[in-house]
């Protein structure tokens, strides 16, 4: 026992430092940043220092033997955040499933717990790490005893020794004690000597030694530090019983105490899943790996998991699927760029299963189409060098293709993916795709749409919900490509098909675990199967089609763009006389604060709202440069350049750009665009509006038709709540912003000026989106007294609208969730939050999740009812883009009056209001001129 390290976890201290230094983190409405820091510095012990003895001091509740003594002890201690108590019983329940010893005593403090642990474990010659970095058990510290300081978001280990004492506080560790008898400590409300600080009271004790040395000192002393003293005499002996720490604490501890255990891995596990501690799981994993394929899983069964390599295996395999009438199945491929595209992904292979711990992987030779197309490959390619005799045989394409084609397409099977759109897209270019999607109507699932219509705030990759939901911890892509291999044809088929298959086998079992509670909702199942799936193939086909664009109109645009903000760097150096990175938010920062010496609003932050602000204090000129800058870089990068750089490598030779569309990447139900983002292109400024007009239809004989909703929310909010006055105004026609600004500026409708009805336009929206008199009066540039004013006329006219917000937060208060019109949910469990941040971020979301998601859902609806119409019309137009609730569609000039006429009826129709549904149309050449 002699050589081994006894490590003492000072408990509170860590979790308030964790506490402090991650923010905003939460999962399912319980606030986990205290815990999870916790965890972090804890885990990192662990791999360091490999402890074999370890202790963790918590205090109890209640007073101690120090508030007998002084009543006002750490009296001046603000209440702890309402969140932190919860966590603190996390941090509990984690030891407790690391099965890592606690010690606390009654009476005493954790500081007393671990001076009495300490020094029993140094006299029985064992050495001493405390992991804390509080200046009380730096008394402790000596040839034996050291502390450890670790931080929650960092790595960095710093050795607390008696050097390091008395380098921080000038004296000895055994002379910390008097230390603060003479300087006090305010946090703990010891009161020591007034006027006496840290280094006076260092000098003191380098002269005297030790306290009693100090106050026998005094009479020979003079002036003002005498009278300090002579007045401080009893505080500071006072002070002396408060922060020595007490080192013969009763504990009963038997030998084997301080020993670390083995872990509960699988109580850890799901404790650390219960806290949505991710990262935690796997690094869990790596250290306690459960089996993988072709070994145990879980429930001890075998996975059979085998490669197909023969034609007559794969039809064997296809009547099995048949007779089963499920089939799961997932695509491995090679993707172009950093994150998977379906547009531009090369196909590896498939892997499918029909019954759990049971799937087949496919590896698949495509030949490639031309000399420059990267596409064609064989699985396991790194090892080309070798005789082709040596290199395993692999099906082709052309060969595996029209077997999936059958199983795909014939409905008695149900088909299974996770996220299928992508593995159908790239299915589909070896397909013949007449009837395809008519052929597997009603016979697919998406296990990723389905955990969205669960709760659409979770992570939805496979992975995690494997681990959620089945408590199986999957291997991930980087642990089978790593470092070694480029692609993932590239790593050799016994190591890929592990893999490959298992994300077909959990996809089936998700599936089957995911259906039922499915199922036991109705409207959500309903939701599932008549809207989110039915989509689609309507969203395969609009990215498969993809936009056309100008290349001229974008290399011009380009080359404006840049000669402009070359312009504009030159004169940030002329006005500043520095020359700067603008592109770097801490040189700004270094020339705006340091060079120039503006004002600082927020620290050294230079965001839009800072900068917005230092132009109305300063009117300096280089923040309208920076403004502009900005904006123009942004444009550039965001849009312009990722438009060419998309359309160049168009794979169908369009010259279009193939944005992805998410169904499950808004809570709300609203789709989301990448790879490009084509839905936040600026509308209403100059620059928006000419990046628009970069958008062309197919040929010079078509043109670019917009459907677009009028104020859709505000009749989801007239719908929703009943209101009188907003219902009537819709019925009749009248202009709604008009009539809250007559309210709002209590002035005749006639009255109401351009400006008025701006503001009016604002609060209409900002109610839908819970905005706050506060932050409606940083939209308009007002009072917060102002602003308040402004809601209080808006709710005097549309007093309905006050009653179904309070009741709707109110019934989600008690429910935990809000609805749309479809049922579609979103839980909000911070409504009931201790909180005040995130429960009022939560009445906010209450308010215009239904609303939103109401839109969202009549916008899903009307683009299956549109696409279906223009299928069965057997007409050239098709839907190019959704953008909020805007359609855009490229249609021959001779379908155009009548595809504009009976697209407005469709999508008003999509979903019936109670008060009219208008749809805007608009045609043009560009997509700008769809906008004017």
């Amino acid at each position: 026992m002699a050589n081994t390290t006894l490590y003492i976890i000072d408990a509170l201290s860590q979790i308030f430092k964790a506490y402090h230094a991650i923010r905003n983190m939460s999962h399912n409405g319980r606030s986990t940043n205290a815990t999870f820091g916790f965890c972090q510095i804890f885990q990192r012990l662990l791999k360091t220092q490999q402890p074999e003895h370890l202790v963790v001091a918590f205090d109890l509740p209640g007073s101690t033997f120090r508030h007998t003594i002084y009543p006002l002890y750490k009296a001046n201690r603000p209440a702890p955040p309402e969140d932190l108590g919860p966590q603190i019983e996390d941090v509990v329940r984690v030891l407790e499933a690391m099965r890592i010893p606690i010690a606390s005593a009654e009476n005493y403090e954790a500081d007393d717990v671990i001076a009495t642990i300490a020094r029993r474990a140094a006299a029985a010659g064992m050495k001493v790490s405390i992991i804390s970095s509080d200046k009380d058990l730096m008394q402790l510290v000596d040839e034996n005893i050291t502390m450890l300081r670790m931080e929650a978001k960092s790595s960095d280990i710093n050795v607390i020794d008696s050097q390091a004492v008395k380098e921080k506080w000038g004296v000895r560790p055994d002379q910390i004690a008097d230390l603060l008898s003479l300087m006090g400590d305010s946090s703990d409300n010891v009161p020591g000597v007034a006027g006496i600080g840290p280094k006076t009271a260092a000098s003191l004790l380098e002269t005297y030694e030790t306290l009693d040395g100090v106050l026998a000192a005094v009479p020979e002393m003079k002036g003002r530090q005498k009278e300090k003293l002579e007045a401080g005499a009893e505080n500071a002996q006072l002070s002396r019983q408060l922060v020595v720490l007490e080192d013969e604490v009763p504990l009963v501890i038997p030998p084997d105490f301080y020993l670390v255990p083995e872990r509960d891995v699988s109580a850890l596990r799901k404790l650390y899943q219960e806290l949505g501690f991710r990262k935690l799981v796997e690094e869990l994993d790596a250290e306690s790996p459960r089996p993988q394929p072709k070994g145990i899983l879980v429930g001890g069964r075998i996975a059979n998991y085998r490669v197909i390599r023969q034609m007559d295996e794969l039809l064997a395999f296809r009547d099995e699927a048949r007779d089963a009438g499920i089939l799961a199945f997932d695509t491995e491929t090679n993707t172009k760029f950093a994150t998977p595209h379906p547009i531009f992904d090369k196909l590896a292979g498939i892997s499918m299963s029909y019954k759990p711990y049971s799937a087949v992987y496919v590896p698949i030779a495509v030949p490639p189409k031309s000399d420059d197309d990267d596409s064609g490959f064989v699985q396991g390619d790194l090892f080309a060098s070798l005789d082709d005799e040596l290199k395993e045989p692999v099906l082709t394409a052309d060969e595996v293709i029209p077997v999936i084609d059958e199983l795909l397409r014939e409905r008695s099977i149900l088909k299974v993916g996770h996220n299928i759109k992508y593995d159908l897209h790239i299915l589909m270019r070896y397909l013949d795709l007449d009837g395809f999607f008519n052929d597997m109507e009603g016979s697919l699932v998406d296990t990723m749409l389905a955990a969205y219509l669960l709760n659409p705030d979770r992570k939805l990759g496979l992975k995690q919900l494997a681990l959620e939901e089945l408590d199986v911890a999957m291997t991930s892509f980087k642990e089978v490509v790593g470092k070694e291999y480029k692609r993932f044809s590239d790593v050799p088929i016994d190591e890929a098909a592990p893999y490959a298959c298992a994300d077909a086998d959990y996809t089936l079992q998700l599936w089957q675990k995911l259906e039922s509670k499915l199922r036991a909702n109705r409207t959500l199942w309903r939701l599932f199967g008549e809207l989110e799936i039915p989509l689609i193939g309507v969203l395969i086909r609009m990215e498969r089609d993809g936009a056309r664009i100008s290349m001229p109109h974008f290399e011009e645009l380009r080359t404006e763009f840049e000669k402009e903000i070359d312009e504009l760097r030159s004169q940030m150096y002329k006005v500043s006389g520095i020359h700067f990175n603008p592109s770097s938010p801490v040189q700004i920062a270094e020339v705006l604060f340091d060079k120039l010496h503006l004002p600082r609003v927020r620290g050294t932050s230079t965001d839009e709202a800072v900068l917005q602000s230092l132009r109305e204090q300063t009117k300096h000129p280089l923040i309208d440069l920076l403004l502009r800058f900005r904006q123009l870089e942004k444009l550039n990068g965001t849009y312009v350049l990722p438009m060419l750089n998309y359309a160049k490598i168009d794979p169908f030779k369009r010259k279009s750009v193939h944005t992805v569309f998410r169904q499950a990447a808004v809570a709300t139900g609203r789709l989301a665009s990448s790879d490009p983002n084509l839905q936040n292109i600026p509308v209403k400024s100059t620059d928006g509006l000419r990046i628009r007009a970069g958008f062309i239809p197919d040929t010079v004989r078509h043109r670019l038709l917009s459907a677009d909703y009028s104020q859709i929310e505000l009749r989801v909010l007239a719908h929703l709540s009943k209101d009188p006055a907003l219902t009537e105004a819709f019925q009749k026609g009248y202009d709604v912003h008009t009539l809250t600004a007559a309210a709002v500026f209590k002035v005749g409708e006639t009255k109401v000026t351009k400006e008025m009805r701006s503001y009016a336009k604002i609060v209409n929206f900002g109610i839908i989106y819970g905005k706050t008199p506060y932050t409606l009066s940083k939209d308009l540039s007002i009072s917060v007294e102002e602003a308040r004013k402004f809601i209080d006329s808006y709710f005097g006219l549309y007093a309905g609208v006050n009653d179904w917000i309070k009741k709707t937060i109110e019934e989600a208060e008690v429910t935990g969730f809000v609805e749309t019109m479809w049922k579609r949910r979103r839980y909000i469990p911070d409504l009931t939050s201790s909180n005040t941040r995130l429960r009022e971020a939560a009445r906010r979301v209450a308010i215009n999740a239904p609303i939103q998601g109401t839109a969202a859902d009549m916008m899903k609806q009307a683009m299956i009812n549109v696409d279906q119409w223009l299928v069965s019309e057997e007409l050239t137009s098709r839907i190019l883009l959704q953008v909020h609730d805007e359609l855009i569609l490229d249609v021959p000039t001779t379908e155009s009056v009548y595809v504009g006429d009976r697209i407005s009826e469709i999508m008003a129709t999509a979903m019936p209001l109670s008060v009219p549904i208008v749809v805007d149309t608009a045609i043009g050449k560009t997509w700008a001129e769809c906008c004017e």
